[in-house]
């Protein structure tokens, strides 16, 4: 198969690394995925049930609340406060204990299983787009090398943006705790004018706080967007260098990279449509191959086989 079909056009052969255009990596990922789209779609769905997928989500539960259920609580608590809210109901406690085990299972799954698939999914992705045979067992390629660094990485990953959040939170718990009893009191239908002010203040903190904790997160993503693809290709390297890698490649490179996933948003509100979302098992592996194009064009890995590379020199990544 030919990888360079979309090169030779005019409108792409003398744009720089990264700068391509949304359609030209769009259109290299459907002609990668013509042979094997079904072998990605399984290696896609497997490693999202394993913890492999890098937008694996964690343990979640809806619990539903009608007016007399908040009623009690808040007579439960204005009577014996914490205590007795736990004391009500003896399902809120099993709730919380739930919520609380099913949160750290997700995050073991992920991080001692989803590590080593999630860097044998990367390396599957390149394989695809460099035309070489795939099969659904070599996502557990990792498991017997590099287990260990693909376990350091997401761990110091996920770490990174667990400090971030953070603040957030922190500022979330103490100002509802310190305006607990106008809350109350608004929940009650007793408020004051202060008691308006305070809620009005907490909330207005919280949401500037949040904008500017997702703006942070958003940059460290795109930063750090092609940590686990650069250690599944190099897996001899360190866990910090495949860091410093990927932040090397995405500088100037970030928006080209926005943009190539928003132009996905038609396709992932029409897969949001279907049944419990399930369009978006069909989508993945699309967007996933196209990342991987994305990646092996920024790189320019066809000039990476005589030169030395990974390079923290961005002047490297440049295509003449």
């Amino acid at each position: 198969m030919d990888q360079n079909a979309y090169q030779g056009s005019e409108l792409y052969s003398s744009a720089p690394a990264g700068k391509k255009g949304a359609a030209y990596y769009r259109a290299r990922a459907r002609e990668a995925l013509k042979p094997s789209y079904w072998v990605a779609f399984g290696a896609s769905l497997l490693a999202g049930v394993l913890g492999g997928s890098a937008s694996a989500g964690s343990f979640s539960s809806s619990v539903s609340f009608d007016e007399e259920d908040i009623q009690n609580l808040i007579t439960a608590y204005r009577e014996g406060g914490i205590d007795a809210i736990f004391t009500s109901n003896p399902l809120i406690p099993f709730l919380i204990g739930a919520l609380v085990f099913g949160s750290l299972f997700g995050f073991c799954l992920r991080l001692f299983v989803g590590s080593p698939v999630l860097l044998g999914y990367q390396r599957f992705t390149l394989d695809i787009v460099d035309g070489k045979p795939v099969t659904l067992p070599s996502i557990f390629r990792f498991f017997s090398t590099c287990y260990g660094k693909s376990v350091w990485l997401r761990l110091i990953y996920e770490v990174i943006f667990m400090l971030l959040s953070l603040p957030l939170a922190a500022v979330s718990v103490i100002g509802v705790w310190e305006t607990r009893h106008a809350i109350l009191r608004v929940a009650e239908g007793q408020m004051a004018p202060a008691d308006i002010t305070a809620i009005m203040l907490l909330v207005s903190g919280i949401f500037l706080l949040a904008i500017v904790t997702v703006i942070l997160q958003i940059w460290l993503q795109y930063r750090y967007a092609f940590c686990f693809m650069i250690l599944a290709e190099y897996p001899e390297m360190g866990v910090l260098d495949a860091f410093r890698n990927s932040a090397s490649l995405m500088r100037g490179k970030k928006w080209s990279y926005f943009c190539l996933q928003f132009s996905f948003v038609g396709w992932v509100l029409l897969a949001g449509m279907c049944t419990c979302g399930i369009g978006m098992l069909f989508l993945a592996p699309y967007m996933d191959a196209a990342s991987a194009v994305f990646y092996d064009d920024i790189t320019n890995r066809a000039a990476a086989r005589e030169t030395e590379f990974p390079s923290l020199n961005p002047d490297d990544y440049v295509v003449d």
